[in-house]
């Protein structure tokens, strides 16, 4: 990849956090063949210089929420960059249930979860009565897709060890995509303490148990229990996010298709498609399918996606045009910040000022 500064055994080492990220380091020196302090010292660099992000992702869906909403439109050329910047954070400021935003000055998207229909609706006003105080928006209004858990099928969820496996050259036959929000499976009903521990896990991933319960006025050994059992429910999932610029990856691609009614295609075949090696997130809800993808160069992303629609319209599969946006990776303005605890605190019914931050320690 054109621009990344790793040596083999770095992006080796890269791979396998990505791919394994529950895993130890002597258990990922044993699989890589490399010293366990080799292994650690890549592993602090890698964090330390920012190519890679640790985050624990809440299963929203065992602590009782129903629905997640994506947000998507194009900004107006006519509005300097630094005015939409304030614009939209305002926005972020005041919908508490958005978790991820990207894009650039020209076209963005937002993802955000709820409790419920109602709460995800009211976001989606809000929204919509915010850019309606200034001409923000090209269209005057936003895209807006509700994705019900109950019905979605989540084939892959900001996992990034496909596209480094592929980029990097890496063959791990070993490797076996986790499953992600595949089903609904109701509240977990959490204790008070338990819901703390929670939002304390997710928005201070890298705290360790001594640290947490110290900010949290938990006791360390409460912290450890809770956080295993977390791990083995399924309720808190482990993830690196690399950073896309620094490896040298050039675009990122987000789509919306809408499918005919009519259609019905073979699960597994589905699933081939939205897990192809680029993509990043993919989701199917009904006739709806959205996705985000990674490529390392232009080239390749325009041959890739004009590929993909000339064969799904020769088919007749879209009942209009799928909507696709091309970023370079560069002029991102809008990151994938992964700001879980944001909705979190809402689902939960947690103040979030009321939670000590580490500088209060």
């Amino acid at each position: 990849m054109g621009g990344i500064h790793l040596t083999q055994n770095e992006q080796v080492i890269l791979y396998h956090l990505v791919a394994y990220p529950d895993a130890s380091d002597r258990e990922i020196s044993q699989k890589v063949r490399l010293g366990i302090s080799t292994v650690t010292k890549i592993r602090n660099r890698l964090l330390r210089e920012g190519y890679l992000t640790a985050v624990n992702i809440p299963d929203v869906q065992k602590i009782g929420a129903e629905i997640m909403t994506i947000g998507y439109g194009e900004f107006n050329p006519n509005i300097p960059i630094d005015q939409k910047l304030e614009r939209s954070q305002e926005w972020i400021d005041k919908i508490t249930g958005t978790f991820l935003t990207i894009g650039d000055g020209n076209q963005a998207i937002g993802m955000g979860f709820y409790r419920n229909y109602t709460a995800g609706m009211e976001s989606i006003l809000m929204t919509k009565r915010l850019i309606g105080t200034e001409p923000m928006m090209t269209s005057g209004d936003i895209n807006s897709l509700f994705i019900s858990f109950g019905v979605a099928k989540f084939y892959r969820f900001f996992n990034y060890a496909p596209l480094l496996a592929k980029t990097l050259g890496i063959r791990d036959t070993d490797y076996s995509e986790p499953n992600f929000y595949m089903e609904n499976t109701g509240d977990s009903h959490l204790t008070r303490k338990e819901k703390l521990v929670l939002y304390g896990l997710i928005k201070y991933p890298d705290h360790n148990d001594k640290n947490l319960g110290a900010l949290l006025g938990i006791s360390r050994q409460t912290i450890s229990s809770v956080r295993k059992r977390f791990g083995r429910d399924g309720i808190i999932t482990r993830r690196y996010i690399p950073n896309l610029v620094k490896l040298g990856f050039e675009v990122v691609v987000f789509a919306h298709i809408q499918m005919k009614n009519d259609v019905q295609m073979d699960p597994e075949s589905l699933r081939e498609a939205l897990t192809e090696d680029n993509t990043i997130t993919s989701i199917c809800h009904g006739t709806d399918i959205v996705s985000i993808s990674a490529f390392s160069n232009f080239a390749d992303t325009k041959d890739r996606i004009s590929t993909f629609l000339k064969d799904q319209k020769g088919q007749g599969l879209f009942t209009k045009e799928p909507i696709v946006y091309l970023w370079s990776a560069n002029d991102l303005i809008y990151q994938i910040s992964h700001d879980y605890h944001i909705p979190l605190s809402r689902i939960l019914g947690i103040d979030p000022t009321s939670v000590p931050q580490p500088q209060d320690l």
